[in-house]
């Protein structure tokens, strides 16, 4: 016996006469609590505190109070009205979907709705419904799209500036682009550069910038990456190519990657030829470590910016050039 059946085989427990039921009530209250202290630890960013203090910080994230905030819970079985009874304890406003819906009657103070307005209405989303064939998936990259940029915790401020390069040869896949932002309800947040920037304006943008992203699949010599190290900034990159030769675990934010092969030709890079996917979820774990733990992130830019000096540096450069020199 027990609470869940989506880890049991049933067909085989069927194929050998084991008979496999749950047991609906057992768990309600305990996984309701938990429901209700992980959104009170999200909301405020308490995990981003008890994580930097165990470091020796002490951050002030922003945070957001529960009170006045929309929950979307889906499924509205025991465990989903238990998280909606702790939930409006807080002052939270609720709405629900559930695939019975039709013909269950809401609570007072909880309106049903389609799953789609939930999640665009919705501060904080609770899944409280069973996995089944039917839902699996049922969160996905184009159902957080519909939510809007608050559902995502004290980044209102946060500004993404990404910088394109011969965008003009592919305006199909720059509206696209600038499609996908509108969607997130990103437009006050992505900044797009398209025009082409001198020396000293790129340069200046790099120091203008608290942290420098590069999730490249191919690389050569990483200058933008040395660069931006060497003006003292946090580095997010993807762990290969040239930039490893400067770059490691203890001077900056590598991101893993698969080698995958192209389904088409990309540019100048050919259908069947080998490239670095980088890990998309780590790398935007490492984007909001930058951007919550910012005592973490000024040390990494100033560790980055020892390394690289020490490493090279000019004159370092010279004497390791003369050596090969003379070695001929």
């Amino acid at each position: 016996m027990g609470h869940g059946l989506d880890s049991i085989d049933l067909e085989a427990a069927a194929r050998v006469g084991i008979k496999v039921d749950n047991s609906p009530g057992a768990f309600q209250d305990a996984v309701a609590d938990v429901a209700l202290g992980y959104i009170l630890m999200l909301s405020p960013g308490l995990h981003v505190v008890d994580r930097a203090v165990r470091n020796g910080e002490w951050p002030k994230p922003e945070g957001r109070t529960l009170r006045g905030q929309t929950l979307g819970v889906v499924g509205y079985g025991a465990i989903g009205r238990g998280v909606v009874e702790r939930a409006r304890a807080f002052g939270m406003e609720i709405v629900a979907n559930d695939v019975r819906m039709a013909r269950m009657a809401p609570e007072e103070g909880t309106r049903f709705l389609q799953l789609a307005e939930l999640l665009e209405i919705s501060d904080v989303v609770c899944l409280c419904c069973n996995l089944t064939g039917e839902n699996k998936g049922l969160i996905n990259r184009d159902s957080l799209a519909r939510m809007k940029p608050t559902a995502f915790r004290g980044r209102g401020d946060a500004k993404l500036v990404l910088k394109t390069l011969h965008s003009e040869a592919e305006p199909a896949k720059l509206d696209r682009l600038k499609s996908r932002i509108d969607r997130c309800g990103l437009g006050e947040n992505v900044i797009l550069v398209n025009e082409g920037l001198s020396r000293d304006d790129l340069m200046g943008l790099v120091n203008a910038a608290d942290c420098y992203v590069s999730l490249h699949r191919t690389e050569g010599l990483g200058m933008g990456m040395l660069e931006a190290m060497a003006l003292g900034k946090p580095v997010i990159a993807t762990r290969y190519g040239g930039n490893l030769d400067f770059m490691d675990n203890e001077n900056s934010l590598l991101i893993d990657f698969k080698m995958t092969r192209l389904r088409a030709d990309e540019g100048p890079y050919r259908k069947g030829w080998k490239w670095a996917a980088p890990n998309l979820q780590k790398a935007a774990e490492a984007m909001r470590r930058v951007y919550s733990e910012r005592a973490f992130a000024k040390n990494l830019g100033k560790k980055a910016q020892r390394d690289v000096l020490q490493r090279i540096s000019a004159e370092k450069f010279t004497r390791e050039l003369y050596g090969f020199m003379m070695s001929l």
